[in-house]
C-alpha cells in the first residue's frame, strides 16, 4: 500500500514551478523599477548639492553690495539733514555725536574702535566705491579653487525633469504594487532597492 506521501503529485504537476517563475519575475521587475527610482533620487540630490555656477555667486554678491550701500547711503543722508535741520546746534561741542551713521561713515563707532556691523559695511562701501568692492570680490570668486557649478536657471530645468521622470517612476511602482496584490500577492519589505514578495492568505 502506498503512504499518502508518495500519493502527493509532483510539484511540475501542480504547476510551483511556472507559479515561481512567475514570482521570481515580478520581483526582478520591482527591484529594477525601485533601483531606477532610487537612481533618479540620487541623481537630484547631486544637482541640488552641487556647487554653484561661479556667475551666480558673483551676482548674488554683487547685489548684496548694493543694498548695503543703497541702505547705509539713505541713512547717512537722513542722519546728515537731521543736523542740517538744527542751525541753532551747528556750533555746539561733538553735534556729529547726534547719530552712529556720520561716524561711522569715517570707519568709527562712538568707542572710537572699528565697527564690523552692518553700517560700518556700508560706510566702508561708499567710501571706497561699490563698483570696486563688487570688482575685488568677483575676482576673489573666480580664483575660488572649484570647478565651477549648473547655473541657476540650468539647474531649476534639470531639477524640473526630473522631478518629472520621478513622479513617472513613483506611479509606476504603485500601479505594479496595485495589480500584483490584485492577484493574491503580497510585498514584505526587505530592502531599499529590492521587496520580498510572498504569497498573500486569501
Amino acid at each position: 500500500m502506498k503512504s499518502a506521501l508518495t500519493a502527493l503529485p509532483e510539484s511540475d504537476e501542480l504547476g510551483l514551478s511556472s507559479l515561481r517563475a512567475s514570482l521570481d519575475a515580478v520581483r526582478d521587475k520591482y527591484a529594477v523599477a525601485a533601483k531606477g527610482l532610487e537612481d533618479l533620487k540620487r541623481k537630484r540630490e547631486e544637482i541640488e548639492a552641487a556647487p554653484a555656477a561661479k556667475s551666480d555667486v558673483i551676482a548674488a554678491i554683487e547685489r548684496h553690495v548694493d543694498d548695503i550701500a543703497k541702505n547705509y547711503e539713505a541713512k547717512l543722508t537722513d542722519s546728515l539733514m537731521g543736523i542740517a535741520r538744527l542751525p541753532l546746534e551747528l556750533n555746539a561741542p561733538n553735534v556729529a555725536n547726534r547719530d552712529r551713521y556720520i561716524w561711522k561713515f569715517f570707519g568709527y563707532a562712538h568707542s572710537g574702535k572699528l565697527s564690523d556691523g552692518v553700517a560700518a559695511q556700508g560706510a566702508l562701501i561708499l567710501m571706497i566705491g561699490p563698483d570696486v568692492v563688487k570688482t575685488a570680490l568677483r575676482r576673489k570668486v573666480e580664483a575660488l579653487p572649484y570647478q565651477d557649478g549648473l547655473p541657476l536657471t540650468e539647474r531649476a530645468a534639470k531639477l524640473q525633469r526630473l522631478d518629472e521622470k520621478i513622479g513617472k517612476a513613483e506611479a509606476a511602482l504603485d500601479d505594479l504594487r496595485r495589480a500584483v496584490s490584485a492577484s493574491g500577492i503580497s510585498f514584505s519589505p526587505v530592502s531599499e532597492t529590492e521587496r520580498g514578495i510572498s504569497l498573500r492568505s486569501v
